[in-house]
């Protein structure tokens, strides 16, 4: 499994992810955490933010797919907070790879909160990509 927020360091995280899942002849599964709760985005104000969550996440998979067409991807949307939501998926996952900007509470922690939470929580070994 493979965060994604369309970022580049998601994308840095999602091509990791894709060649890795590649190798090991396995499914990937795209997760992109929405920032929004459903119930937000049930809302005619926020119409534009669905289409654009579902953006993100198709955009992922589309990328994944092209790059590696005899990979098995998926794609799934989970509802926020982002860490908690990547958490409770690891629960069915072999690996998660999460990409970081290490953009904590402090500028100088080398993990941002969402890739730090992943890892201190994690039901499954955790790969951080961070920005280079």
């Amino acid at each position: 499994m493979v965060g994604f927020d369309g970022s580049e360091d998601s994308l840095r995280a999602l091509a990791w992810a894709a060649a890795e899942c590649e190798l090991r002849q396995s499914k990937l599964v795209v997760l992109h955490a929405d920032r929004w709760s459903s119930v937000a985005l049930e809302l005619p104000s926020f119409e534009q933010e669905e289409d654009a969550e579902e953006g993100v996440l198709d955009e992922g998979v589309r990328w994944a797919t092209s790059e590696h067409p005899a990979l098995d991807v998926s794609g799934r949307r989970v509802p926020p907070p982002a860490g908690e939501s990547l958490v409770a998926a690891s629960k069915d996952a072999s690996l998660l790879v999460v990409g970081s900007r290490g953009l904590g509470h402090l500028r100088q922690m080398p993990l941002g909160s969402v890739s730090r939470y992943c890892v201190e929580h994690a039901q499954c070994p955790v790969v951080v990509l961070r920005a280079r």
